[in-house]
């Protein structure tokens, strides 16, 4: 039997079941192990086989179990009641036909009253209520009287109605009596309570109404739960009815006292119902609403997957007037979750959602299966409107579910909905049938066949038609007015104001003369409501607007309306125009409409606009909208009936005008869709099918308007056919199929309703729900939309475009308007308009994917349709102010966001009239109005003849900032103004002008800088002050690229300079980075201006000097203020930087204050430093370093974003420590490179290649390994000055050409000195000099010659000795060589100072070695105890004495010794001698250096921690990404597929940056590849403290997908993006999709060599300089400027970026990680172990085993000096001889270059 593999003791179990020797509980417990291994099918068979052991096994123990429970109530005990209960139900749902047969009938009714005992438990009740009703439908004709009388009474509180049986009351009476079966001869026990209810059970608030509820929810969910053998499905509808029909009998008349049998929806009665009054709610209130909502429920499917949970989202659709929402309206009678059976009982079925639509169907079929029925639920939707407003929830659904029926939102129309077909028709069908056996018949279901011909002739009895439910409706909802609200409760008032706006919202266009009748009655203009009025009446003035105007809308969708009727339309607004509800409500319509225009005209819905989909963020979330589904996106292609040709001229149509505005014709593409229609069954085929038609032209169409659209591209008509605009009057000929993506036209887009908001005054109205009202029903002799005169109902791009210029026009001429409030209302709701309208040209022509750039729009919004009424408007009286104030700002708008090609002459003349009147009017608001209005804009559109207006915008500049008031004037915008103008002043004079002169342009320029120097000393604003400090930075270097002297240059460097102590940071800030752009003019200064430079560098190191000490704070600005510092005095020859300005103080240079400044900064900066500078008193009193305006404010932001994450936006050193870090690498970086700069290697080098490893020839490894410890010669300590040094002693290396040593004796051996520090790491290469290879052959050849007399006489050599002492008279001086002569051996005499010349040498030919910069080495210093005098003094002496002494020798009689030969020079035994002797004459071996010396630890780890040391950069670098967007490209696909630009560009692209070759570049490479996968060259950029790297997009390659990847992600993540935009568009953030590019900067090409500038940043992003945003400059400054920009752009990003290192201090870390970590602390014996053998690992020293050489001099040479800021890029391999330095030393003046130094060629890197 059982076709699962089941266990033996199953089978076992089904075996024990029927023994009759065991107990029941022992067969019980077989059986409930049998049912948990048994499906639904087998179930069944089960039961019906073995029915009567099982009855009498769960009778027992039903028994059982209630015995246990009155003794004692246990948590088993009520466990097993459960668990027969479960065994119950099973025997109720798998014996159907047994009960049917009244099979256990007592039994079973004893057992369900215990369980319905009053006295039982809730829950237990409400589990009895489900088990009674499976019984009671099974039983159906066979119920006992007994059972109708239960069901009767089930719920309490209500009695039954059968004679003789009380059913549940007799329980409810104390003591029991009576009995249930009268016939019966025995009386049967009384009937106690079950499981009374627990003392913690909730008790419900309605018993009355919670149980009517069950009863209502277990009469549909046990239906189909039940398990017939066959006939299911008829089954089913039986059960139901059969519960449905005792349902009616028994409750309905009691619920419902005033039940009304006429009410007939096929022959409706129509009388009008009469006034009622408040009465008191009766006790059967709750259950009328329960049954009202029952009824609602199964009624009301709306568009919902789940039909019953429609319940809940069914009314989501929104009403158009603005009531309460209550959220109860919505909320299902019962838990959904309760309904669905569970898993077991549901096993035939698919899922839980099966059985849920099958009981909904089931439900639905009863109640529209007949027309008593049908009667019976509307009804009972009469009884919800007759209900007190307490009960509102209950009407408000009603209200929904007639809405929802009207408005065709639903899944399945209803049949009584349906047009009845007429008699003849009928009889069309051949069908006979006899009208008494279909209302007899069962009802029958109404699925979607009825909609194409394929249902029973029946249902064609059951159709009322559209226009009685109208009807019925209209007469029913009347109720909800007719009700006195006599209490004044303001609740109940507000609960029927909201019902009663729900149901005007359901009036349709019948009532359209009733609602002008009403409208201009009610609302008359001296009518006027007051406030505090509380009657309905004036409640619902704004309610009447919305329905009239709502209405007339959904009337034009679906029939025609004369003319007639429109100009009375009209009329009555217009005249209404003083109440401010109806310009609230025209407001809302004209926003809907303009909804609806973007979505049918366009193809572009407003509410998920094209830009704000292509965001990345909702890509990655793959957040598709909705209501995207429903846009009509894809093209109708109208074609002939041959298809192959497109059509041709016809007729435009426009609204309210007969003028025929557009002559041409256009085609404009649009798709329709079909709904399903009952009216044309015979077209079942085409209903999932989009239609194509083709459109031939009609000459005769004359019924409508031409209607206007701008067409912004004419010349482009010719390339794209023949595309016109069509009336659907031509449509004609035949469909076309093809796949469609839904059955229905979609609606318009709305958003949500006022009928759900508490206020009408804000709610948006709802006029797309007329869309599906009726079908869009094409037919083949007309196929033109409603308002054309056709049949197509609802929206079409037509129907769109009329409505919303016939609703613009509805209020008539507003500038009639008599109140300027309303007037001023008016205008601010059209700038709202035209914001949008803005809106939908921007968004058109994006791309959807970002992958290619769709075709330019053919057609744009209507930009411009407003500017009569704005030229109008500002012909008003003075009393329209605020209405005129707003027609400038949208006469502005329109005008700058429209194209040039939709303006005539007259518009323009207009135009400017206007603006030049405004912009020199007396009333300063219109000023203000236009400055802030126009801007930069009207600059940058370059309309005809816009030149004529720049005097006047620098007058109105002027007015601005001239004036007092700081809170309403544009202050930042006409410093803009002005800054944008200085680029014009130089081109002006070849421009038409009002005021034309021949010196306008330098007349402007005048007065421009007089604004701006007003500004940038004196203005309040904080933005505007930033503003004007930026023009006059452009000011200067526009001069200095003119290489011209202007006289109020040296005012406005006062001016930056001063601002430099500016008590606001980032005003201090801006001025810094100017002049940080100035920096690259240094030359032009140092030529026209030299004393400029100089009082640069004071007045910043005086500023410096301000500061201290040094606190916590502003460290972005004294770090700017500091590298600004260092670049300047790298930029200026050393001549001006060692000039003294003052003859008194040898020490007064600019040099000597820098290192003073740098020296105090080093130290903490804890007090002030003395340092001159500063400006004059009047100077000083001229600027203002306050602001009273702080708008430059981005803290908010900040203290946000770093609270939401509980991190604080600090920084890993303070301000202090890092300002000290700061000035000892920018002190370190001038003793090293100033002057010098760039170096041989290159500016793109400035520390060492070379490593430890190379040129080893015992090593292997090319990177740094352990094996550098065991070698002899290398030895590595640190300084707790941080420093690490390397001392390296190899064989001297060979080099070409013999380097600096070449001809000169050297030693064998040669010491390197590697030193690591902040500024990077640096090489020396040292040897030891004796003398030249012709030296010391001559030394020979004399040794020789001496050797030959060495026999000869005394008296020879007494003689020889006489006449040398006779030579050597009495000196007093020496004589010195000229200060450019090195001393040698050839140039030498007896009567030379050698060492004083050599001194005098080194002072003359390397300055930087001078302690004193005007004291040479070979005279005192000052601070010297020893004087010039002194000392010749102290020569004299000493000379003396040499004559002394000669005179004593010539006196000698002894001889002198026998002369030896001189002893060979021999190599030292030692592999580390020579740098023992380098560090001793260094200095280092002395005492005072042992406790600042030690040695490094020789481990891995010091080697990695030095690696990462060597990997880390030695300058600040930036990457920046440059885009080149070429003329109609607005994808990624097509932008980043560039491979070259226009001469432009590639002009600007090589004044940026230098071209390099990225496979030989030793410089900051940004991420790009040395293998050409990146590209072949990059242009970089490199001061001595900074390095720029430049991500292309041109030079990188885009020919494969992945190298299109890479080249994505290298731009992408880059922080700072140039755009250069050729676009006719401006360029759009997201189309490079990236969470990076926090600075975004484009660059847009203008006539005349002039370029827009846009500068846009994240909030976070800190105000930067030295640039703005919108601003227009010229192309010689161009690039300067934008890199400058980018660079410090850079640098506020990552000074806001939490924890983030400069690359000092990140070198700093490393340095003072390895100090700490890995120096060793030896004894004195240890050090000089190691210091005399450094690879022995003997810690005992040990005596040397030979004697060590002296040397009679040395002479140290730098071999190289570059730097290491790569990890890729490591030093030169073994055995690779490192080259010396050659040739002259180079000037120390810099001069500037556009390329770079030649880049090494001796050694390259990896």
């Amino acid at each position: 039997m059982f076709s699962k593999k089941v266990h033996g003791d199953i089978k076992k179990s089904a075996l024990k079941i029927n023994d009759l020797k065991k107990d029941t509980v022992t067969r019980y417990k077989h059986l409930k192990n049998v049912l948990e291994h048994i499906d639904g099918n087998e179930a069944k068979t089960f039961f019906e086989s073995n029915y009567s052991n099982i009855y009498h096994i769960f009778y027992d123990n039903f028994i059982i179990a209630e015995t246990n429970l009155k003794q004692r109530v246990h948590k088993a005990h009520k466990e097993e009641l459960e668990s027969v209960l479960y065994v119950l139900e099973k025997i109720l749902l798998l014996c159907p036909e047994l009960i049917a047969n009244r099979w256990q009938c007592h039994s079973l009714t004893r057992v369900l009253i215990k369980l319905l005992h009053p006295g039982n438990s809730w829950k237990l009740r409400r589990e009895a209520i489900k088990y009674f009703i499976i019984w009671y439908q099974i039983l159906g004709d066979n119920v006992p009287e007994c059972a109708h009388a239960i069901f009767a009474t089930i719920v309490p509180g209500f009695s039954s109605p059968i004679d003789g049986h009380e059913g549940l009351e007799i329980l409810s009476k104390i003591p029991p009596v009576g009995t249930f079966y009268n016939d019966s001869p025995v009386t049967p026990a009384d009937i106690h309570p079950v499981y009374p209810p627990p003392s913690g059970e909730k008790q419900q608030d309605d018993p009355m109404k919670y149980f009517l509820d069950t009863l209502l929810e277990f009469m549909v969910t046990q239906v189909s739960r039940i398990k017939w053998n066959d006939l299911w499905n008829e089954r089913r509808h039986k059960c139901f009815t059969f519960l449905f029909e005792k349902f009616k009998m028994y409750y309905l008349s009691i619920i419902f006292p005033d039940y009304c049998d006429s009410t007939n929806i096929y022959k409706p009665v129509l009388d009008l119902p009469e006034l009622r009054y408040t009465v008191k709610t009766d006790k059967y209130l709750n259950c009328r609403v329960s049954v009202i909502k029952w009824i609602a429920n199964f009624t009301h499917d709306v568009k919902h997957k789940t039909p019953l949970l429609s319940a809940t989202t069914s009314t989501s659709k929104q009403a158009s007037i603005s009531p309460h929402l209550d959220n109860s309206e919505y909320i299902p009678v019962s838990n959904l979750k309760n309904i669905l059976p569970s898993n077991d009982d549901s096993a035939l079925l698919q899922n839980q959602e099966d059985i849920f639509c099958i009981s909904f169907q089931i439900v639905r079929d009863v109640l529209f299966g007949s027309r008593e029925n049908i009667n019976f639920v509307h009804e009972i939707f009469r009884q919800a409107f007759l209900l007190p407003f307490n009960c509102s929830s209950a009407i408000r659904r009603t209200v929904a579910v007639h809405k929802d029926w009207i408005q065709v939102n639903v899944i399945e129309l209803p049949p009584f909905i349906l047009e009845p077909i007429e008699k003849q028709d009928c009889n069309n069908l051949e069908v006979n049938i006899n009208m008494e056996d279909i209302v007899s018949s069962k009802p029958l279901r109404l699925r979607n066949d009825s909609y194409v011909g394929a249902i029973n002739k029946e249902n064609f009895f059951i159709r009322a038609g559209l226009q009685n439910n109208l009807q019925l409706f209209i007469t029913h909802a009347a109720n909800v007015f007719l009700l006195e609200n006599s209490g004044g409760d303001s609740v109940l008032l507000e609960e029927q104001v909201d019902i009663c706006k729900r149901v005007l919202n359901m009036y349709r266009e019948q009532l359209l003369l009733v609602l002008l009748k009403i409208t201009s009655t009610i609302l008359k203009p001296n009518s006027l409501k007051k406030k505090e009025d509380l009657k309905l009446g004036s409640r619902l003035a704004p309610a009447i607007f919305q329905t009239l105007i709502v209405t007339w809308i959904k009337a034009n969708l679906n029939v025609v309306i004369s003319s007639l009727l429109w100009d009375q339309f009209c009329d009555v607004l217009s005249s209404l125009t003083m109440w401010e509800e109806l310009i609230t409500e025209w407001a809302k319509t004209m926003d809907t409409l303009t909804r609806v225009l973007a979505r049918h005209v366009y193809n572009l819905d407003l509410s998920d606009l094209p830009l704000d989909r292509l965001s990345e963020q909702k890509r990655k979330k793959g957040f598709i909208s909705s209501s995207r589904k429903s846009i009509i996106n894809k093209e109708i292609i109208y074609k002939k009936e041959d298809k192959n040709s497109l059509i041709k001229n016809t007729d435009t149509e426009t609204v309210g005008t007969n003028e025929r505005i557009v002559e041409n014709k256009r085609v404009i593409s649009f798709s329709l869709r079909r709904s399903k229609s009952d009216t044309n069954i015979s077209i079942e085929k085409y209903l999932n099918r989009k239609r194509t038609f083709t459109i031939e032209p009609d000459p005769s169409d004359s019924s409508f308007e031409s209607i206007s659209l701008s067409n912004e591209n004419k010349k482009d008509d010719k390339i794209k056919g023949c595309r016109k605009w069509r009336s659907l009057d031509s449509v004609k000929g035949h469909m076309q199929e093809c796949n469609s993506e839904t059955n229905s036209r979609s609606a318009s887009p709305a958003p949500s309703s006022g009928m759900e908001n508490n206020s009408i005054k804000d709610a948006p109205i709802q006029i797309d729900v007329a869309t599906n009202v009726h079908s869009n029903i094409v037919q083949e002799d007309n196929q033109r939309s409603v308002i054309a005169g056709g049949s197509i109902r609802g929206w079409l791009p037509d129907v769109a475009i009329v409505l919303w210029k016939r609703m613009l026009g509805s209020l008539g001429n507003v500038n009639k308007i008599s109140d300027p409030n309303l007037h001023a209302q008016v205008f601010y709701r059209l700038i709202e308009l035209m914001n949008t309208l803005i809106k939908m040209r921007i968004n058109q022509g994006v791309p959807e994917d970002n992958q290619k750039t769709p075709q330019i729009p053919e057609y744009i919004p209507p930009l411009t349709i407003f500017a009569p009424w704005c030229f109008e408007a500002l012909q008003l009286s003075s009393d329209y102010h605020k209405g005129k104030l707003s027609a400038y700002k949208l006469l502005c708008q329109m005008t700058l966001s429209a194209p040039n090609s939709c303006f005539s002459r007259l518009h323009l003349s207009k135009f400017y009239s206007i603006l030049h009147n405004g912009l020199t009017s007396s009333d300063k608001s219109v000023v203000y109005t236009i400055i802030k209005h126009t801007g930069l804009h009207f600059f940058s559109r370059q309309l005809p003849g816009y030149t004529l207006l720049i005097p006047y915008f620098v007058q109105a500049a002027e007015t601005v900032l001239f004036s007092n008031d700081l809170g309403l004037t544009p202050r930042a915008e006409a410093t803009s103004v002005l800054t944008t103008l200085l680029s014009y002043c130089s081109i002006i004079q070849n421009f038409p002008s009002f005021q034309k002169t021949p010196n306008i342009g330098d007349e402007l320029k005048l007065r421009i800088l007089n604004c701006l120097l007003y500004a940038a000393k004196k203005e309040q604003s904080g933005l505007a002050r930033c503003i004007a400090l930026s023009g006059l930075g452009i000011y200067l270097i526009q001069e200095f690229e003119k290489r011209s002297k202007h006289s109020k240059i040296e005012d406005v460097f006062n001016t930056l300079l001063l601002a430099l102590k500016f008590n606001h940071e980032i005003v201090a800030q801006i001025a810094c980075d100017i002049l940080f752009l100035i920096c690259d003019y240094v030359g032009t200064l140092v030529q026209y201006y030299p004393e400029l430079p100089p009082k640069i560098v004071e007045i910043l190191t005086y500023t410096l000097s301000c500061m201290m000490p040094i606190e916590d704070g502003k460290k972005r600005l004294l770090t700017s203020l500091l590298i600004c510092l260092a670049e300047w005095t790298m930029c200026i020859p050393m001549k001006i930087l060692l000039q003294s300005s003052s003859d008194d103080n040898q020490f007064n240079c600019l040099l000597y204050s820098v290192f003073k400044i740098l020296e105090e900064l080093s130290n903490g900066g804890r007090q002030k430093c003395n340092l001159n500078g500063g400006f004059s008193i009047e100077i000083v009193k001229e600027f203002n370093s306050n602001i009273s305006l702080d708008n430059l404010k981005h803290d908010e932001y900040e203290q946000r974003s770093f609270t939401d994450i509980n991190i604080a936006p600090t920084h890993l050193n303070s301000t202090r420590h890092s300002l000290q870090l700061a000035a000892k690498m920018v002190s370190a970086h001038l003793l090293s490179i100033l002057g010098q700069f760039p170096i041989t290697p290159g500016a793109a080098r400035l520390s060492s290649l070379v490593t430890e490893q190379d040129d080893n020839p015992t090593l292997t490894n090319d990177q740094l390994s352990t094996e550098i410890f065991s070698l002899p010669n290398l030895l590595m300590f640190v300084n707790t000055n941080n420093l690490i040094l390397s001392l390296l002693e190899l064989p001297t290396l060979e080099v070409t050409g013999g380097g600096i040593t070449a001809g000169l004796i050297t030693a064998s051996s040669q010491v390197r000195i590697l030193l690591r520090s902040l500024n990077g790491r640096f090489c020396w290469d040292a040897s030891i000099l004796f003398c030249t290879s012709e030296q010391l052959e001559t030394a020979e050849k004399e040794e020789e010659r001496l050797l030959l007399f060495n026999t000869k006489k005394e008296h020879s050599e007494d003689s020889q000795f006489t006449s040398y002492i006779a030579s050597s008279s009495s000196q007093h001086t020496l004589r010195h060589r000229q200060p450019h002569i090195l001393p040698t051996v050839d140039n030498s005499a007896p009567d030379l100072d050698n060492l004083d010349d050599l001194l005098q040498y080194i002072s003359h030919t390397s300055p930087e070695c001078l302690e004193d910069p005007e004291i040479p080495l070979n005279m005192p210093s000052a601070n010297s105890p020893i004087s010039a005098e002194l000392e010749q003094e102290m020569i004299s002496t000493i000379l003396s004495q040499k004559c002394l002494e000669n005179e004593y020798l010539s006196q000698a009689t002894s001889l002198s010794p026998p002369f030896e030969r001189r002893p060979k020079y021999k190599d030292a035994p030692s592999s580390f001698q020579y740098s023992r002797l380098l560090l001793s004459q260094l200095g280092f071996l002395g005492w005072d250096m042992r406790s600042r010396l030690y040695l490094l630890q020789k481990t891995e780890k010091v080697l990695r921690e030095i690696r990462n040391l060597d990997s880390q950069f030695c300058r600040e670098t930036h990457k920046i990404a440059v885009i080149y967007v070429a003329n109609g490209q607005e994808d990624k696909i097509s932008i980043l597929s560039n491979t070259g630009g226009s001469r432009k560009y590639e002009d600007f692209i090589a004044a940026l940056a230098w071209e390099v070759e990225l496979e030989n570049h030793t410089g900051f490479m940004g991420g790009l590849q040395r293998n050409k996968t990146t590209g072949v060259t990059a242009p970089y950029f490199a001061t001595s403290f900074s390095e720029l790297i430049l991500h292309v997009s041109t030079r990188m390659s885009s020919s494969t997908p992945e190298a299109l990847i890479n080249k994505t992600r290298h731009l992408g993540n880059d922080e700072v993006h140039i755009v250069w935009s050729e676009h006719s568009r401006d360029y759009r953030r997201g189309i490079i999709p990236t969470e990076f590019c926090d600075i975004l900067i484009v660059i847009y090409p203008l006539p005349h060599n002039l370029y827009r500038l846009q500068v846009s940043k994240k909030p976070e992003i800190p105000y930067f300089g030295p640039c703005f945003n919108e601003t227009i400059v010229e192309c010689k400054i161009l690039p300067n400027l934008v890199r400058t920009i980018a660079i410090n752009a850079s640098r506020a990003k990552r000074s806001k970026l939490p924890f983030h290192q400069q690359h000092y201090e990140e070198r700093f870390r490393s340095l003072e990680t390895i100090i700490r970590d890995y120096k060793t602390s030896t004894t004195f014996e240890d050090f000089v172990a190691q210091v005399y053998s450094p690879g022995s690992s003997s810690s005992s020293f040990s005596y040397p085993h030979s004697k060590s050489e002296s040397t009679t001099g040395s002479i140290w040479t730098v071999s190289e000096n570059v730097d290491v800021e790569t990890s890729t890029d490591v030093s030169p391999r073994p055995n690779k001889k490192s080259s010396t330095k050659t040739g002259a030393r180079r000037s120390m003046v810099v001069t500037t270059s556009l390329t770079p130094p030649e880049s090494p060629t001796l050694r390259k890197s990896k």
